[in-house]
C-alpha cells in the first residue's frame, strides 16, 4: 500500500515538473547563420532589423532585455511611423522570457518601437 502511494506521489511530482517547465522558443537559422526571429510578413506598424546581441541587460519573470546593435534596417511595415533605429545604434530589445539568445548571436527581428525616444537607449519590443 505504501509503495503504491509513493509511486502515485512520484508520478504526480514528475508530471508537475514536466508541465511546469517552459520550453525555449526556437527560431530557424538561415544559411548565413542568422537567427530568423521574424514573422512570415512584416506587420504593418513594425520594422524589420538585422543586428547582433551584445549582452543580456536585464531579466524579469516575463521578459528579457538584451542590448542589440542594429546593423541594418531591412524593411518597414506599410504604416510604420514611430522611431526608426539607425544603423550602428545600440537599442534595448525586449523579448519573452521563453526566448533565449547568446552574446554574439546575429538575428533578424520584427519589432515595434515607441513614438518617441526616451533616455539614452531606444527600447524596442520583438513581435
Amino acid at each position: 500500500m505504501v509503495a503504491k502511494a509513493i509511486k502515485v506521489v512520484l508520478i504526480a511530482v514528475s508530471l508537475a515538473v514536466f508541465v511546469g517547465c517552459k520550453s525555449a522558443q526556437k527560431f530557424p537559422v538561415n544559411e548565413n547563420g542568422v537567427i530568423m526571429a521574424t514573422q512570415n510578413s512584416i506587420p504593418k506598424s513594425a520594422v524589420r532589423l538585422m543586428g547582433e546581441i551584445i549582452d543580456l541587460k536585464e531579466q524579469s519573470e516575463t521578459k528579457k532585455f538584451y542590448l542589440f546593435r542594429v546593423t541594418e534596417v531591412v524593411a518597414k511595415g506599410g504604416t510604420f511611423g514611430t522611431v526608426l533605429p539607425s544603423k550602428g545604434e545600440v537599442v534595448v530589445l525586449a523579448v519573452s522570457d521563453l526566448t533565449k539568445f547568446k552574446n554574439g548571436d546575429k538575428l533578424m527581428v520584427d519589432a515595434v518601437t515607441p513614438l518617441m525616444k526616451e533616455g539614452d537607449l531606444l527600447s524596442i519590443s520583438m513581435l
